[in-house]
C-alpha cells in the first residue's frame, strides 16, 4: 500500500495545525506543517538567526523551525527525486491578509512588545504598562506602513520596490534606520508574496502550471 507524506505549506495562523492533525489520523498518511523549507528559505533563516537584533523570544521560535525544517527538506528533496516509496502531497492555504496579520500580533505578541516598546522610546511617547504600549506603538507604527503603502501606490507597488531600492521605501520614516521595525512591515505583506517567495521558488511551480482534474 502507498504511503503518502504530506506537507501542509503555509504562512501560518491558517488552520494549519488541525488539518496536520486530522490528516495523521488517516491510515497511511504522515503530516507535517511549515511555513518554510528548501535550500534558499533555510540561507535566508540563518542570516535572520545570527542577526544580533533579533529578540530572544523570535530566536528561540525560529531556531526551532529551522531544525525541523532542514529535515523535512532532506526528506522532501529525497521523495521528489525517487529516493523513496512514499507520495508527496502538498497543501496550501491562504487567509485574508489584515485577519491573518492580527492574529500573526496576538500569538507572537511576547515577541513583539520589545521591539513596540524600542518603538516608543525612540518616538518620546510615554506609557503606564504594557498594554498601553501595544496600543500606543501599534497606532502609530500602522499608520506610517498605511503612509508607506499610500506613497508607494499600494501593495504591489511596494513590493516591487522593495526588491529594487527598498532604501526608498520607507523615506525618511523611522523604518528606514530601524531593522526591528522593517521587519514588522515585511511580515505584514507576508500573505501578499509568500506564495512567489517560498512555494514557487521552493517547488518551482507556478500557478500556471497546476491544472484542475475531474
Amino acid at each position: 500500500m502507498v504511503k503518502y507524506f504530506a506537507v501542509v505549506y503555509q504562512i501560518g495562523k491558517v488552520a494549519s495545525t488541525s488539518i496536520v492533525a486530522t490528516l495523521n489520523e488517516i491510515d497511511n498518511i504522515e503530516a507535517e506543517q511549515c511555513h518554510f523549507f528548501g535550500k534558499d528559505a533555510l540561507i535566508d533563516c540563518v542570516k535572520a538567526l545570527v542577526a544580533p537584533e533579533m529578540s530572544d523570544y523570535f530566536f528561540k521560535h525560529n531556531m526551532g523551525q529551522f531544525i525541523r525544517n532542514v529535515s523535512l527538506t532532506r526528506r522532501v528533496d529525497a521523495i521528489r527525486a525517487g529516493g523513496t516509496d512514499e507520495r508527496l502531497v502538498v497543501i496550501s492555504l491562504t487567509r485574508n491578509p489584515l485577519d491573518w496579520f492580527r492574529s500573526s500580533i496576538v500569538q507572537d505578541i511576547e515577541g513583539h512588545l520589545v521591539n513596540f516598546k524600542s518603538f516608543l522610546e525612540r518616538k518620546g511617547v510615554d506609557y503606564v504598562d504594557d498594554g498601553a504600549a501595544v496600543r500606543f506603538a501599534l497606532a502609530r507604527i500602522l499608520n506610517i506602513f498605511s503612509e508607506t503603502l499610500e506613497d508607494c501606490g499600494g501593495v504591489d507597488e511596494t513590493l516591487k520596490q522593495l526588491k529594487v531600492a527598498p532604501e526608498k521605501v520607507f523615506g525618511h520614516r523611522i523604518p528606514a534606520d530601524d531593522i526591528t521595525t522593517r521587519r514588522f512591515f515585511h511580515n505584514m505583506l507576508r500573505p501578499f508574496n509568500w506564495f512567489e517567495k517560498h512555494f514557487e521558488n521552493t517547488l518551482k511551480l507556478k500557478l500556471g502550471d497546476m491544472t484542475q482534474k475531474d
